[in-house]
């Protein structure tokens, strides 16, 4: 039950991020704090922090090279809501998409493709655009995803 509950809080702060944007950084925040407080083992205390930074230097990678457009970006950096994007779905990889890097490298790819696809989809409804267009999108950011997966994989295993 708390793997469906966490899959569950993050897809439902997953959208409500990508259709009110920065207004639910708070809500983001509060479940990453509850998350952590409550469920989180020591290894997923020493990782998530690690998770974080490198989701959020992929997203600014792909932002500053233009694969990725976010509408209200005034500056280098991404959006709020991307932040709170980032700190909801730590909460999982220790739970609810443990499997994506931990069995078999098909999952791994599997896993990929579908965090890819999250961007597209997400892409029209939130305020951001990929002006390469979907499949070569999809392409790219399953190749990051495929190393970000990879790297997840690393440090849950040195933090043990």
């Amino acid at each position: 039950m708390p793997i469906i509950r966490n899959i569950a809080v993050f897809q439902g702060l997953w959208f409500a991020l990508v259709y009110f944007g920065d207004w639910m950084l708070a809500p983001a925040m509060l479940w990453f704090s509850w998350h952590i407080y409550q469920y989180s083992t020591p290894m997923e205390c020493r990782a998530i922090p690690i998770w974080i930074i490198g989701g959020l230097m992929m997203d600014q990678i792909l932002s500053l090279l233009g694969i990725l457009n976010y509408h209200e970006q005034t500056t280098a950096a991404i959006p709020l809501w991307m932040i709170g994007m980032w700190l909801a779905f730590s909460t999982t990889l220790a739970h609810g998409f443990h499997w994506v890097w931990s069995q078999s490298p098909i999952w791994l790819l599997i896993g990929s493709i579908a965090a890819g696809a999250t961007y597209v989809f997400g892409a029209q409804f939130a305020p951001l655009s990929i002006p390469f267009g979907i499949w070569p999108t999809l392409a790219i950011l399953t190749a990051c995803w495929l190393l970000y997966f990879s790297f997840v994989r690393y440090v849950a295993f040195r933090s043990t």
